[in-house]
């Protein structure tokens, strides 16, 4: 009996790092994944329309806005095929180009 408890126990320490590492390695892509969509985010501000520029750089003020920055975001994830979080990324590079140049407009 002994000997199948220690067994038991190593197999949950390799079960227990697998996942642990998985999570990391999901975290990791998902880093990737934001700051990659930042990048492409600033760099289509910086070619954009005024009108356009105005639409994805609206920070949600209230609860309608907010849902509407959930189409927003979908809107993204379809037209680039993208993750939610490359999409978060876009939004939030389009948004932080926006409050660098809205002063100087």
């Amino acid at each position: 009996m002994d000997a199948i408890i220690e067994r038991l126990k190593r197999e949950k320490a390799e079960v227990e790092a697998k996942i642990k590492q998985a999570a990391q390695e999901r975290e990791s892509k998902g880093k990737a994944d934001f700051i990659a969509g930042k990048a492409v985010g600033i760099e289509w501000a910086k070619n954009a329309h005024y009108t356009e520029l105005t639409r994805y750089s609206r920070r949600p003020k209230n609860v309608k806005e907010a849902e509407a920055d959930v189409f927003l975001l979908e809107d993204i994830q379809k037209v680039n095929k993208a993750s939610q979080v490359w999409a978060n990324g876009w939004l939030e590079g389009v948004r932080e180009f926006w409050q660098e140049i809205k002063g100087k407009l």
